[in-house]
């Protein structure tokens, strides 16, 4: 072994920073001990003495520049805490750890003999004693503090075991509440589900029957609608057969007039003839007061027509109404609506003006003014009448 002051050349430096919590090895005495060095005497697997290469029988010589054989235990275990340190280890020498090997085998031997000894030295005492009959006060009270343990710990097992019982009973308790509580809570789940169903069921019927009472509901609108297109239809036709019957009326009696007015100018010297055209000027102006009269009645008739469109445009609208009811109160129904086709209303061309003066001659037949009085008039605004029956309806 090295003698104090003495340097090696194997002996190396290191140093601890303060990321290193534990060195990792332990020595074989404390300090301070006869010789300076301190022999490390086991190395902790992984740490930072077995990365550095660090084997037992590895000898500390100095910490922080001091021998560490000659430092107090106090000032030994304070001096390795400090970070950083700076450690000078020499490598071991294998006499020395041989002969400290041997000397830990022999302490280990003596120290299982000592036991062996002192356990076969205690056996033959008890069996000597208990051959000669003697009982010691040391055993019998060793003997009634181990009744009274046992007593002791048998009325702590007792306790514990009522104490277990209570809390299973407790606990039983509990769980029978607790299934009572999770039956009553399944049974007003169940009842709120079956009212949520029957909730449910009521309304798909009152949606049904709302449906199904739209449905009926468009339908008469839609018969309405159609009955109300047939009666503009035929109301328009006859409207034209009369237009047509009046034109041609218009046409004769225009050529009645010219023929008229040829013979006046040709029996113009004529006093017979002269009073025979102031007739005719007569019964001319009572057919034109006539012809005012029809045209007064196409009038009303005109306004009756407009009010019938009128109540025409109001029945589209309600179906329009029922229409946007369906759509937002069932959207399967849009599909529906998308396929129907809407007709168009009957497109009314303009008729042609009708004078307001005609002169009738004395070639006019008079079935000829009666089918002139029958007929009715046109209406006196055609473009209005076109513009309301070319609007497109829904």
């Amino acid at each position: 072994m090295s003698k104090p002051g003495s340097v090696r050349a194997s002996v190396r430096d290191h140093e601890v920073d303060d990321s290193v919590a534990s060195l990792g090895f332990g020595f074989l005495h404390l300090p301070p001990t006869r010789r300076s060095p301190l022999v490390i005497k086991t190395v902790k697997k992984d740490s930072w003495a077995d990365l550095q290469g660090v084997v037992p029988g590895t000898e500390l010589l100095e910490l922080d520049g001091e021998e560490a054989g000659c430092l107090t235990p106090e000032h030994f275990r304070e001096a390795l805490q400090r970070r950083p340190l700076r450690l000078k280890l020499a490598p071991p020498y294998g006499e020395v750890w041989k002969q400290v090997a041997h000397f830990q085998q022999q302490v280990v031997a003596l120290s299982l003999q000592k036991v062996h000894l002192q356990q076969a030295l205690k056996d033959e005492s008890d069996r000597v004693m208990r051959e000669l009959g003697i009982c010691t006060e040391l055993e019998k009270s060793n003997s009634l503090q181990h009744k009274a343990k046992l007593l002791k710990d048998q009325a702590q097992q007792l306790q514990e075991k009522r104490d277990l019982e209570e809390e299973v009973e407790r606990l039983q308790v509990e769980l029978e509440t607790s299934h009572a509580e999770l039956a009553s809570e399944r049974q007003q789940l169940e009842e709120e589900r079956n009212r949520w169903q029957a909730e449910l069921e009521e309304s798909h019927r009152r949606l049904a029957s709302e449906q199904q009472s739209m449905e009926d509901e468009r339908k008469d609108l839609e018969a309405k609608l159609d009955t109300a297109t047939a009666s503009w239809s035929s109301q328009k036709e006859r409207m034209e057969e009369e237009k047509s019957e009046m034109q041609a009326s218009i046409s004769e009696l225009q050529a009645e007039l010219q023929r008229c007015k040829a013979e006046l100018a040709a029996t113009a010297q004529s006093e017979e003839f002269r009073s025979a055209a102031e007739f005719k000027q007569a019964e001319l102006e009572a057919e034109k007061l006539r012809c005012s009269a029809e045209r007064e009645e196409s009038e009303v008739l005109r306004r009756k027509l407009q009010e019938q469109d009128a109540h025409v445009q109001e029945v589209n609208a309600e179906l329009s109404k029922v229409r946007l009811q369906l759509a937002s109160t069932r959207p399967s129904l849009e599909a529906l609506l998308a396929e129907l086709a809407t007709p168009e209303l009957f497109k009314v061309e303009s008729p042609a003006p009708v004078s307001a003066t005609t002169g009738l001659g004395p070639g006019v037949t008079p079935a000829a003014r009666r089918s002139f009085q029958r007929r009715s008039l046109v209406p006196a605004e055609p473009e209005k009448v076109q513009a309301d029956s070319e609007e497109e309806m829904f």
